[in-house]
């Protein structure tokens, strides 16, 4: 069974396949046949010629279309076989699994037998840069936001370890590298379906936008009515902390 990767469906198909073009092939000598007969009787003595090149042709091809006819015929005969061995297979390898006894089997455990976990056990802390100021995160921290040659990093804080974020890192929200131009769409590179987009501020700050659900976009940049946002000072991120990234 281990060796077995062939859909027999598809064995199936194929014999089909080759069945209806023996028969197609078969065909071709009593439909040429036909033909020239039905030249003659529509066009009469005029007709004659073309009748006879229509035979002559196929005399010439007779033999070999035959064979090719016959060849065709050994394979669906042979894909055929195929099918009923795998078939066969899959049976016996069904009944084998049928016959294992489980009733000795593990016992699964129950919702009891696991202790209450905190889904994203970690607290992170937006630093602005690499050698940002760490005095302002707080002991429970577990990882430095920061970002550093354009891209957007994390630093395990046990471990030192340094992993990239992608701009898309994080559940429908955006990461962009430096901030949007003034006047620009923040939202211009995000999916359509993100509500959120962070960027590192010259100061070290964070800054954001939000998308709302009538589609109009608050910004730390936004000078218009509406909400004024606060750009993100250096310290804990106690929502980010609760993302999977």
């Amino acid at each position: 069974m281990a060796k077995l990767n062939v859909n027999y469906s598809d064995l199936s198909r194929v014999f089909g396949e080759y069945a209806e073009l023996q028969a197609q092939a078969a065909a071709l000598s009593p439909m040429a046949a036909e033909e020239a007969q039905r030249i003659i009787a529509s066009h009469g003595p005029m007709g004659y010629p073309v009748a006879v090149g229509v035979v002559a042709g196929l005399a010439r091809r007779e033999a070999r279309v035959q064979a090719k006819a016959a060849d065709f015929g050994q394979y669906s005969e042979r894909f055929l076989e195929h099918e009923a061995t795998y078939l066969d297979a899959d049976h016996a390898g069904a009944q084998g699994y049928n016959a294992l006894d489980f009733s000795e089997g593990a016992t699964l455990p129950t919702p009891d037998d696991y202790e209450s976990t905190d889904s994203f056990p970690k607290w992170v802390c937006w630093i602005g840069t690499a050698d940002g100021d760490t005095s302002m995160c707080s002991e429970d921290t577990t990882e430095y936001l920061f970002v550093e040659d354009g891209a957007w990093r994390n630093r395990q804080v046990d471990s030192g370890f340094v992993a990239e974020l992608l701009p898309s890192q994080t559940p429908k929200q955006t990461l962009l590298t430096e901030p949007p131009a003034p006047g620009s769409d923040p939202f211009a590179n995000a999916a359509p379906r993100d509500f959120a987009v962070y960027w590192p501020n010259p100061d070290g700050t964070m800054g954001r936008a939000y998308r709302e659900p009538d589609g109009s976009v608050v910004s730390t940049q936004d000078g218009g009515s509406g909400l004024q946002l606060s750009p993100i000072k250096p310290g804990d991120l106690p929502m980010w902390g609760q993302l999977p990234i």
